[in-house]
């Protein structure tokens, strides 16, 4: 988001998005760090980018259905009846419509995430310089400055946890993981290693690989007197010892994407597999989740089953209730969390490399004179896109063929059969696990979320697609913008409005009575069912949010650039 640091940075130093935290101003300037750039020099205009934003607002819209289904009861919220735990035997599928509905909002929690970590690399990159009103730059904020930004935006994240989480708080619970806990826990830690990256990590292995590559200092020294005489307006190109420490702090980062992503298997009690045996107590995601929406859009009057009461997953140790907190669904001492920390984790450190892809390969492609370089720099991002995609989508693949990265292994129907039953049909095959997100869920919607990215990447370029098109998605009235500008309010304000107003409608008469079996709710109360009361239900919703985002853009505009609703 645009601010002002305290020693007098510039506010046009550049902007960037962080998912979640939405600024007046949808701007991504992609421009790299420079830790030690104690020089001055031109600069080029960064290049701006929307692809994110698009992608947001679209986010935005599927998380919104999948709150409406929940709240009206239109169809299980699941692909499969029953649950989409880990280690736990499915008894069948959702009717069609709604499997479809459902693994699309699997992209939701996934592609912020994701977003979340991009972000990251793109605040990082846009306060490594300050720019002054001549053009050009020296060096930007200090490590703590970072820091104290980060921490800033995580209690702002925290708080609006507790905004949007207010009907179970109001049922005595003091604290409710609806999944803003844990992406504000997974901004702090990932935005701390970024911090880490520039100012530790990076310099060292240059320091490093300059031994290793014999690099000259007295060479480097005489490089940086020659850039500040002249005054270019083109960066240098990268030495290969800066090359080479900022490609070990990609391979680090990769390393420790994976291993985050796997220890979700790891650490489950029966690692995925419903044949194991376990004699861990650990409740299932599910019986959480369902706590949850019984407490927040329940159509009965009487409070949620008392068997929510007994704690879950609890210790009087704290260390032990802290690692359940990180890694299990958890109910206790006034503690419901149904989205674990540590899950969704490796998909913002992804994001935090992706990031530092693109800023590399956007970096590499201004540099270079070329008559086409507007469509080069734009090929060069929709292909890592394009070929990001392609990887996940391969390593899905890979998890239904070769058995691995499931949580889900001998749990689906017709596993006692000697066939592949990943591959029995096509809602077996997509089948994913959700609480906690398993390897498979992430290849899965990482590849659906780059896939889009690819898609806005091309509509919106000025050279790749028509100028019509380009200019009604880049228009500030583009529902997917002012949706995606105002995400951190939008989440907010929608749940308080499909907690409050869903129930109302499930006991309305476009209602019916729940068949035993048909949602994971108390047998009983009444839903809407998947038609037309569902569907305007949900367009309804839309089109109140829509006013109150353009507005809050609004107001948002008229704050100063450090204004705390800046964060929202």
């Amino acid at each position: 988001m645009t601010s002002v640091s305290r020693n007098g940075a510039s506010a046009n130093a550049a902007t960037e998005r962080t998912p979640l935290l939405s600024t007046a101003t949808q701007e991504t300037q992609l421009t790299l760090p420079e830790r030690n750039a104690t020089f001055t020099k031109k600069i080029a205009t960064p290049a701006r980018q929307i692809a994110p934003d698009l992608l947001r607002g679209l986010l935005m819209i599927f998380m919104a259905e999948d709150h409406v289904n929940v709240t009206v009861k239109g169809y299980p919220h699941g692909t499969a009846l029953g649950s989409e735990d880990a280690s736990k035997q499915i008894p069948g599928w959702t009717n069609t419509l709604g499997y479809v509905m459902r693994t699309i909002s699997h992209l939701c929690a996934s592609g912020f995430a994701l977003l979340l970590g991009m972000g990251i690399a793109f605040f990082i990159a846009s306060r490594a310089t300050k720019v002054n009103r001549d053009g050009t730059r020296k060096e930007g904020w200090k490590a703590m400055q970072y820091m104290k930004h980060i921490v800033q935006r995580t209690l702002a994240i925290v708080a609006a946890n507790y905004a949007a989480s207010a009907m179970i708080l109001f049922q005595g619970f003091w604290l409710a993981n609806i999944v803003l806990v844990a992406l504000a826990f997974d901004y702090l830690v990932v935005g701390t290693l970024a911090v880490l990256l520039m100012f530790a990590v990076e310099p060292i292995c240059q320091h490093i690989w300059a031994k290793i590559l014999s690099e000259g200092r007295e060479d480097a020294d005489c490089s940086n007197e020659e850039t500040e005489a002249t005054n270019t307006a083109v960066d240098p190109t990268p030495s290969p010892s800066q090359r080479a420490a900022f490609h070990s702090a990609n391979l680090l980062l990769l390393v420790l994407g994976a291993f985050t992503l796997f220890l979700t298997v790891q650490v489950d009690p029966k690692h995925g597999d419903c044949k194991r045996s376990s004699t861990s107590d650990l409740v299932g995601e599910g019986d959480v989740q369902l706590f949850m929406h019984e407490a927040m859009f329940s159509t009965t009057s009487k409070p949620p089953p008392s068997k929510w009461l007994i704690d879950r997953n609890c210790s009087n140790n704290n260390l032990t209730l802290l690692w359940n907190l990180l890694f299990y669904p958890t109910n206790c001492r006034g503690i419901v969390s149904g989205f674990p920390p540590m899950g969704w984790l490796p998909f913002a450190i992804f994001g935090l490399l992706y990031g530092r892809l693109l800023l590399a390969r956007t970096h590499a492609a201004q540099r270079r004179s070329s008559s086409n370089k507007t469509v080069q720099e734009a090929l060069h991002n929709i292909t890592l896109e394009a070929v990001l995609a392609i990887i996940f989508a391969g390593l899905f693949v890979g998890t239904r063929l070769l058995h691995f990265g499931n949580l889900s292994e001998n749990c689906l129907p017709g596993s006692t059969s000697k066939k592949n039953p990943y591959l029995e049909s096509i809602k077996a095959f997509f089948y994913v696990v959700k609480y906690p997100p398993s390897p498979s869920f992430a290849f899965l919607t990482l590849s659906g979320n780059f896939a889009l990215l690819v898609l806005f990447a091309i509509t919106t370029s000025s050279v790749l697609s028509p100028s019509r098109l380009v200019n009604a998605l880049r228009s500030d009235a583009n529902p997917l913008l002012v949706f995606g500008r105002q995400s951190l309010f939008f989440y907010v304000i929608h749940l308080l409005l499909a907690s409050f107003g869903g129930p109302l409608i499930a006991k309305s008469p476009l209602a019916h009575k729940i068949k035993k079996g048909d949602w994971d709710g108390e047998t009983g109360e009444y839903g809407v069912g998947l038609g037309y009361a569902f569907f305007a239900s949900y367009a309804l919703l839309l089109c109140i949010m829509y006013p109150l985002c353009k507005a809050y853009a609004k107001f948002k505009s008229r704050q100063s650039s450090d204004s705390i609703w800046r964060f929202f």
